[in-house]
């Protein structure tokens, strides 16, 4: 199994297009992209002899095969693209093959160079896909996590048994621990009783560590960094949100992707954040089929 980075969600545009999920991969001589949404996957992999073919093709404004620092700058052009960094955009469309989603990307390049387009491939794979990409990784990450957290929990308690000897020894030679911790020098004690016991409600990180008040405190947030925490959407309003909006789509909505809607006057398209905002020089005299691609993200 390749080791991708972390997912991100793909912030969607427009109501028609289901949550979408990205992670990526490049080396020296490769590059993969993964697209799901958390049903399906579709992937592209492509090594360095398929990359410089496709730019010479597509006539790329980047050209991968002149250096090693070109195709540096080509994949971390695809890269701050997948990230969502300002200034880039990404467009989903299907070429008339119902297994293959194409993200066509674009980022700025310094003046007086035209921008970087790209568009990446992504063919449909088979559940194993996604029990390999998506499943497995996030139950290998939530069982690292929960180790984390044990180790934790046994460091806190090696920690609370020095503390306790130290506090314990403190009391016993009359030592006030509200010289210690000036803040309760107001707080009435009790002869008899562990001075610890009795400030440990005004002083934090004073009472030994309750792993089960800490389990009752965090509920059901989750332990490890998944999908849902990539997407920023760890709280229980926004986790339905999200599902609710998962569960609004059909099962092939790929298929709808720039096609004509049933009313066959438009394809169904999400305007971009420069055309949301009244400007549409960059759509201005573009062919029908890229007009018919076009669907943002």
């Amino acid at each position: 199994m390749e080791s991708f980075g972390r997912w991100r969600a793909l912030h969607l545009k427009q109501e028609s297009l289901p949550a979408l999920f990205a992670c990526h991969e490049f080396a020296a001589s490769r590059y993969g992209v993964i697209l799901t949404d958390l049903t399906n996957v579709w992937e592209e992999r492509l090594d360095i002899n398929e990359i410089c073919d496709r730019a010479e093709c597509d006539g790329c404004t980047i050209n991968p095969r002149d250096d090693r620092q070109q195709l540096e700058v080509f994949f971390r052009k695809i890269a701050d693209t997948l990230d969502d960094l300002e200034t880039t955009s990404m467009t989903l469309g299907t070429n008339n093959n119902e297994r293959q989603l194409i993200l066509r990307i674009s980022a700025p390049l310094p003046a007086p160079l035209p921008e970087f387009t790209w568009e990446i491939k992504l063919e449909k794979k088979d559940g194993r896909a996604l029990t390999c990409n998506v499943l497995c990784p996030l139950l290998l990450n939530l069982h690292q996590k929960q180790q984390t957290i044990e180790q934790l929990h046994r460091q806190l308690q090696d920690k609370d048994h020095v503390i306790a000897k130290l506090l314990d020894k403190m009391e016993s030679s009359t030592t006030d621990l509200k010289e210690v911790f000036p803040g309760t020098s107001g707080v009435r004690t009790r002869k008899g009783m562990s001075q610890r016991t009795q400030l440990a409600k005004h002083v934090n990180g004073l009472a030994p560590f309750d792993k089960m008040s800490l389990q009752a405190e965090t509920g059901s947030v989750p332990a490890t960094e998944s999908l849902l925490d990539v997407a920023e959407t760890a709280h229980g309003s926004q986790l339905q949100d999200l599902w609710r909006k998962l569960g609004e789509h059909p099962q092939h909505w790929w298929s709808t992707i720039g096609r004509p809607s049933s009313s066959g006057s438009k394809p169904l398209e999400a305007l971009s954040s420069r055309q949301s905002s009244g400007q549409d020089d960059d759509t201005a005299g573009e062919t029908e089929d890229e007009a018919e691609f076009r669907v943002r993200i």
